[in-house]
């Protein structure tokens, strides 16, 4: 993923356009190709020439209700924007994709290990699409996305003055 993402796609973007426009485009696919799925496989008997266009509708399914997934689609994209920040800044994938692996690891570990209590105050905190994600998330990332910000531009800055 992250070699499509950041590498081809993001490094495309930047050598062509703007290196901005990469970090906040990007993550639009990437944050989006997270919830195609869910496109039960058709019988070899049962497929016609719209079978394709079937599967299509069914794996976009989540799309038609945008409220259910909002949270959880801005959380992902706010962690797209810490990894192109983390290409940007680094010039490399290496990073990204093991953040991304990372990430991964803690929201496996915490979905098997922990469950939403529904009458809590803290509730609105969690993405009712996969109890993981939501504004939590978001916050998180947007703190790690400053820091990475942060840092990066000051690299950025003392090695354009040598």
């Amino acid at each position: 993923m992250e070699t499509c993402y950041r590498g081809a796609m993001q490094g495309s973007i930047s050598r062509i356009g703007s290196a901005r426009t990469a970090v906040l485009l990007i993550p639009i696919l990437y944050s989006a190709i997270h919830f195609f799925g869910g496109a039960a496989p058709i019988p070899y008997a049962a497929v016609t020439p719209g079978s394709g266009f079937t599967m299509l509708a069914e794996s976009l399914r989540v799309f038609a209700n945008p409220q259910q997934i909002a949270d959880a689609f801005l959380a992902l994209y706010v962690v797209g924007v810490l990894l192109a920040l983390i290409r940007y800044y680094s010039g490399n994938i290496a990073g990204c994709i093991g953040l991304h692996a990372g990430i991964v690891a803690e929201m496996t570990v915490v979905r098997r290990n922990s469950s939403p209590l529904p009458d809590s105050q803290w509730t609105f905190m969690v993405s009712r699409f996969d109890h993981t994600l939501g504004i939590w998330a978001t916050v998180v990332a947007l703190a790690a996305c400053w820091v990475v910000w942060t840092i990066g531009s000051r690299g950025k800055a003392s090695s354009k003055a040598r």
